[in-house]
């Protein structure tokens, strides 16, 4: 299922003639084929190498505050943007923009019979993916196409869908567990070597247990302290509530509630204020 996702409020924003858009293109990076190497994958270390392919268009743009902020450099990986990401646009440069990201700006819904789920990104060969790993799902990048669905009336049931997928997987036994073992005992997650400790924000969608991405066989390395996304995940579940998109029906299945509670106590012993994030 393909769903057409875009805040009309943010572009009608763009189309008053807010250089902001610099800032949401400065985001954008097409992820090509890359390999991350060593016993953990992070952001850093899988843009270090695209950076080092050679393959990148190094640009120089003007800063949109250039008194108080000097100009900046942008690594553009993808030939089909290098000449469109500029430091000021017009009204029909803006329009053929969204043309031009039509597709991109679309979500594609993979349905399976354990849930409903929004793929991190997705890739035309199985080798791309693997090496990435951004054909998983990701909690944060879900919960932000969720906030796009529900956003649009017309998408509310397949918004409803994503949400109790997701709390679906901080519902699994492993995730249960991975909190109640902190509870118990916090200094599981001082350090830097315990990030697998740490309730987990990313899962294979072809699991029907939602398990981890694994590699050679085992879970792979990451760095799951990402409370950010917790705590967006809590937020849109409690705004879901008291909306009345979730009813009592819907928390009172499985481990929902539970999962809810422990998590709570997961964040307040983590000391997630002072804690760092990946």
């Amino acid at each position: 299922m393909v769903i057409y996702a875009f805040n009309k409020r943010l572009m009608e924003y763009f189309m008053k003639g807010k250089s902001a858009l610099t800032l949401l293109l400065a985001g954008i990076f097409s992820c090509g084929t890359c390999q991350a190497t060593g016993a953990e994958v992070t952001s850093e270390s899988v843009f270090n190498i695209l950076n080092s392919t050679g393959a990148a268009t190094d640009k120089s743009y003007l800063s949109l505050n250039p008194d108080k902020y000097p100009n900046y450099r942008l690594l553009i990986h993808s030939a089909k943007l290098q000449n469109e990401i500029k430091s000021h646009y017009t009204k029909d440069e803006i329009q053929g923009l969204l043309t031009l990201t039509e597709n991109t700006r679309k979500l594609t819904l993979t349905e399976k019979p354990w849930g409903t789920f929004i793929l991190a990104s997705t890739f035309e060969d199985d080798k791309t993916a693997a090496e990435t790993h951004y054909d998983a799902v990701w909690l944060r990048d879900s919960l932000w196409g969720y906030m796009a669905l529900v956003s649009d009336q017309g998408n509310s049931v397949a918004a409803k869908k994503v949400l109790l997928t997701l709390w679906d997987y901080m519902s699994t036994p492993d995730q249960i567990k991975r909190m109640q073992d902190v509870i118990s005992n916090p200094k599981r997650l001082d350090g830097i070597p315990v990030q697998m400790n740490a309730v987990h924000i990313r899962f294979d969608s072809n699991s029907p247990v939602m398990a981890d991405v694994q590699e050679e066989g085992k879970p792979q390395l990451w760095n799951h302290k990402q409370n950010d996304a917790l705590g967006l995940y809590l937020d849109l579940l409690i705004q879901a509530i008291n909306t009345g998109t979730i009813n009592a029906e819907d928390w009172q299945k499985g481990d929902r509630l539970k999962s809810v509670a422990l998590l709570i106590a997961y964040l307040d012993k983590a000391n997630f204020y002072v804690m760092e994030d990946s």
